[in-house]
């Protein structure tokens, strides 16, 4: 008997999921307010009360599991934002926009805040669908963030 290291120790397993339902958990996952207004918006039919509940406990099931990540999470959205942002701006400053006025200061960290709130809603609906699915185990992360 020879060892093969480069046998999986299993067939990979084939996931089918609906892009609808990939939709309706990040609409749940990525805390949007209205779910149903979104989900007409994008050509989707609207859940019943009942469903939005049934929606709510999947949503809250699935972002529990991914919870211990929220500060790496958060650490991503944060870079991703500075760094669009700044990409943005040096456009801004290439088309000739004055961007020394106090108006494009203040504007600077609206855009990163927006910048943030897309990056996070993202990432979480991700890597709670990836967690849901068996895509990711969170379980084999480890490791530490901080500081240089």
């Amino acid at each position: 008997m020879s060892w093969k290291f480069w046998q999986p120790k299993f067939e990979p397993q084939i996931i089918e999921v609906s892009v609808a339902t990939l939709l309706r958990w990040y609409f749940y996952d990525a805390s949007i307010e209205d779910p149903n207004y979104v989900a007409k918006a994008v050509g989707m039919l609207p859940v019943s009360e009942e469903g939005k509940q049934t929606e709510l406990q999947g949503s809250e099931d699935r972002l529990s599991e991914i919870m211990g990540l929220l500060p790496f999470i958060e650490a991503m959205a944060d870079i991703n934002s500075q760094a669009m942002a700044a990409v943005q701006f040096e456009r801004m400053r290439e088309a000739g926009i004055d961007l020394d006025s106090e108006d494009l200061h203040s504007e600077y960290h609206k855009i990163e805040d927006i910048y943030k709130m897309i990056s996070m809603s993202g990432i979480i609906s991700t890597l709670s669908s990836g967690v849901e699915l068996g895509l990711i185990d969170i379980n084999a992360i480890g490791g530490i963030i901080r500081d240089e």
